[in-house]
């Protein structure tokens, strides 16, 4: 087994489901672990960390639907086994489906494991190994220096409250000033807004007025008045009365074909 395929491997995993460069050693540091305790796994622990890591994952994915084979392609893909990586091509030729088969079960198998409950698992899987092998191979914390971590923690909390206070205390003010002077730019404005659209709605009044009767449609670069004939109408029930005792009107009269149309019958509320 090449523990620097398995590593490079998982590192590209971490980083496909994390969706950032993610490895093995940044994902130690977030989880709390100093500098010289990855250290420490890094140089003499990696290949049992890295094999009881792998060993966690498989069992989380096994216990899906289809989690062997989703297992067997991300572990070949990817190189977890510390075998050369296989391709869509060559694992199809094993599993007896195309490459593009292949290409889909990957990307279930990575969408499983990008869920939050997995992530997490994956994270507290970690955790567990590496504290428990910290703990085998190096002495226990004094008291005396989780004491002194706690005051320095207390520290950076308070000068974090003291920096959280000044911001939303400046930024109060800066919201303030603007406010004034957007108050200010609006009373500025408010009357020239009110004389400006008062003048506008009376020209275009008087442009209606003056296209009214000169009685055509006129043009500007960028507008025109459009001008309308009075629409004549007549009435039809009047007319059809009037027809009847002066037919020689029917000549003018048209009708069309009568239409059938089926649609669905709206049902009425008992």
């Amino acid at each position: 087994m090449n523990i620097k395929q398995q590593l490079a491997g998982l590192n590209e995993f971490l980083t496909a489901i994390y969706g950032t460069d993610t490895r093995l050693s940044s994902l130690l540091t977030s989880l709390g672990f100093r500098f010289e305790q990855v250290e420490l796994i890094r140089n003499q622990h990696l290949e049992h960390v890295v094999a009881s890591f792998l060993e966690s994952l498989q069992e989380r994915m096994a216990t899906g639907q289809d989690g062997e084979r989703l297992h067997h392609v991300v572990s070949r893909w990817f190189g977890l086994d510390g075998a050369a990586p296989d391709t869509f091509e060559t694992l199809g030729r094993d599993l007896h489906m195309t490459p593009e088969m292949v290409r889909q079960l990957e990307e279930k198998a990575l969408g499983r494991c990008k869920t939050k409950a997995n992530l997490q698992f994956l994270r507290a899987a970690l955790h567990t190994i590496a504290l428990k092998l910290i703990d085998e191979v190096t002495d226990r914390p004094e008291p005396q220096s989780i004491v002194s971590k706690l005051g320095e923690l207390e520290q950076i909390r308070t000068a974090i409250d003291v920096m959280r206070a000044e911001y939303e205390a400046k930024r109060t003010e800066v919201l303030n000033k603007v406010a004034s002077e957007l108050d200010a730019l609006e009373e500025q404005y408010a009357s020239l807004f009110k004389a400006s659209t008062e003048h506008m709605t009376g020209l275009e009044a008087e442009i209606k007025n003056d296209a009214l009767r000169y009685g055509e449609t006129i043009y500007s670069d960028q507008l025109c008045v459009v001008y309308s004939k009075a629409r004549i109408s007549w009435d039809t029930k009047g007319i059809a009365q009037y027809a009847e005792s002066h037919p020689e009107l029917l000549q003018y009269r048209k009708q069309g074909e009568p239409t059938a149309k089926i649609q669905v019958r709206r049902k009425i509320p008992v």
